[in-house]
């Protein structure tokens, strides 16, 4: 289940009855062009989903799962959440954990709920954690004024209570990192009290919530890690750079595209096309030559695309703010805040 182009637009329709059909026959592999037949299901089809979903093996379940989610997270015309919100019940674990993450971007306040229940109950730590994670996105909404100011507090009261349990430590730090989306004032002394812990795992989780935070005073601390022996804390480290929009982290990201870990390398440059600017713009063309695989130049080239996407914003911004010449006389131009 590799290829995921949709069937052409004048090709026949595929009956659902012929997708449950192909999920309930071991012995051939489940066909690509049904994937985007569970795209919007009608409360039959679901039905009829539901009805042989404990039926279907684990292992093709799970490969439904990721499958779906791969899909979606290529062609945003295709909605699976349905699916996904069923499968947070699942009794495979691996197929609940799939489900939570599939859900990141759902702006469906009723998950909320759900979230909470797999975030306390659920028997396996890993979907625990995930459920932490699930639960930093509606943060993010609540910040924005997406969900309301009562339900936000709920969310962030009950990931700072998980800080304080006695429960396994990776869930602990997914909370935090969820919480990094928040303004609440707690928060800066939950991060602060991490990053400076001796626990390297703590200090990443630290970084991850430092650059959702948007406060510019966790730009010391990102710089500081920028060239840390650990890969995780350094990849960390150089995502949140770009996130914060660290000018004066150029050039530790220049060097970081050359870093020996491929994912280092690459946040390095999506990083750099944050920031923007000529030295960043040549680095990624210097990438984007040297590279041979497809899914790094896929990426370079969306970097490519973002680079000029806030060039062009920064540029707007100036030439919106700049002061008018007949009106202001000789005046020094100032531009956009950092961060």
């Amino acid at each position: 289940m590799n290829e995921f182009d949709t069937p052409p637009e004048n090709s026949p329709a595929i009956d659902f009855d012929e997708v449950i059909s192909a999920l309930l026959n071991e012995n051939e592999i489940f066909p690509a062009r049904f994937l985007s037949r569970f795209s919007d299901l009608i409360p039959e089809e679901l039905d009829s989903l539901k009805s042989i979903w404990a039926d279907i093996q684990d292992s093709r379940r799970i490969a439904l799962m990721e499958d779906l989610e791969e899909l979606a997270e290529s062609n945003t015309l295709m909605f699976f959440e349905n699916t996904f919100v069923y499968a947070m019940d699942d009794e495979n674990s691996v197929v609940r954990q799939i489900a939570v993450r599939a859900l990141w971007e759902s702006d469906d306040k009723n998950i909320i709920p759900k979230l909470f229940e797999l975030l306390d109950n659920d028997p396996e730590e890993i979907v625990q954690g995930q459920a932490a994670l699930g639960l930093g996105y509606y943060i993010y909404l609540g910040e924005i004024g997406k969900i309301p100011e009562e339900l936000l507090n709920k969310i962030v009261d009950k990931l700072i209570l998980i800080l304080d349990l006695k429960i396994d430590r990776r869930i602990k730090m997914k909370a935090l990192e969820s919480l990094g989306f928040s303004g609440d004032s707690r928060l800066p002394n939950l991060i602060e009290e991490s990053y400076e812990s001796e626990d390297e795992e703590w200090i990443t989780s630290a970084l991850v919530a430092m650059g959702r935070a948007a406060d510019e005073q966790w730009h010391p601390h990102v710089m500081d890690k920028l060239d840390h022996a650990n890969n995780q804390i350094r990849l960390e480290a150089t995502k949140a750079a770009g996130s914060l929009e660290i000018i004066s982290a150029e050039t530790a990201l220049l060097n970081l595209i050359q870093d020996e870990d491929d994912e280092i390398r690459m946040a390095a440059a999506w990083s750099l096309s944050e920031i923007g600017g000529d030295d960043a713009q040549s680095a990624l063309e210097m990438l984007i030559e040297e590279t041979e695989d497809e899914e790094e130049l896929d990426l370079l080239q969306s970097a490519m695309d973002n680079l000029a996407f806030n060039d062009e914003m920064s540029d707007f911004t100036f030439l919106d703010i700049a002061p008018d010449e007949d009106e202001a006389g000789d005046q020094s131009q100032s531009f956009p805040d950092e961060g």
